[in-house]
């Protein structure tokens, strides 16, 4: 499993458990931002079977659900990125589960 570019700060984490959110960056390998990039452009010009139900497409919005399922570049993220490692310090868990893979995107 390939390592954060960098963890998160103890302010970073305290923001998320005061605001349910979070907004990150530079935590993920350059590598990894552009491998998604790719990946998610091949979902947009070719949303799976649930994607292509869930999409507006003509009004510049693409939703698509459990990629992971059919395509590699999503696995791989899943099992070999730092995602699960940040999470995990993020919810001093020991232990990560995946749930499910979703897409939105919008042209907006």
């Amino acid at each position: 499993m390939d390592q954060p570019t960098r963890w998160l700060t103890p302010e970073e984490i305290a923001a998320y458990h005061r605001d349910g959110a979070l907004c990150v960056r530079q935590v993920m390998p350059l590598a990894w931002v552009e491998r998604m990039a790719t990946a998610v452009d091949r979902v947009i010009a070719a949303p799976g079977q649930f994607g292509r139900y869930l999409s507006q497409q003509d009004l510049g919005f693409t939703h698509d659900v459990y990629m992971y399922a059919g395509e590699a570049e999503f696995r791989a993220f899943v099992f070999e990125s730092p995602a699960a490692l940040l999470v995990k310090q993020l919810l001093n868990a020991k232990t990560v589960r995946f749930f499910r893979s979703e897409e939105h995107t919008s042209e907006l």
